[in-house]
């Protein structure tokens, strides 16, 4: 097989689009502590056709995630009028559903937490007992716009 033209060089952001970035903040940022490196507002031209999205209008806050590998890009749309858009509700067997992964420590005191800012668990922690990730515990967290976030705690004997 010979080499491509192109490449890949690494993962720079996911972005999630949520109905309020103050509310989502407070998910993001004040419970798992993820560091705002900016925060601004997009539109114009340039920002309609890389979105796809005719006048929109863009808030826009970018996380660090920790370790400094990855970000998540927060974006509310506050044009299109929220009435013009739509709110995906998907389970995660559906086609075209996203989830991201975090590598946590103290799972049960985050989802505590997590309760007050309306994020619900899909199920209790489930505990791995073969393979790649044994001794670690998972969980499924839908928050309040729908995104889904795997929470994977680490092993005590793995940190």
């Amino acid at each position: 097989m010979s080499t491509p033209p192109y490449q890949v060089l690494k993962a720079n952001h996911t972005g999630l689009t949520v109905s309020s970035l103050s509310q989502s903040l407070k998910f993001w940022h004040d419970l798992l502590g993820f560091p705002i490196l900016y925060q601004h507002t997009a539109s114009g031209p340039l920002t309609s056709a890389v979105v796809g999205v005719p006048n929109a209008v863009i808030n826009v806050a970018m996380l660090e995630v920790p370790g400094g590998h990855h970000r998540i890009e927060l974006e509310e749309y506050t044009s299109p009028s929220a009435e013009a858009r739509k709110t995906f509700r998907s389970e995660s067997c559906d086609v075209g559903n996203v989830h991201v992964a975090l590598e946590v420590k103290g799972l049960n005191e985050m989802l505590d937490r997590m309760k007050d800012l309306k994020w619900v668990s899909l199920s209790e922690p489930q505990l791995v007992t073969k393979g790649r990730y044994d001794g670690w515990r998972l969980v499924f967290v839908r928050g309040p716009d729908g995104e889904t976030v795997e929470l994977m705690e680490v092993p005590a004997s793995a940190t």
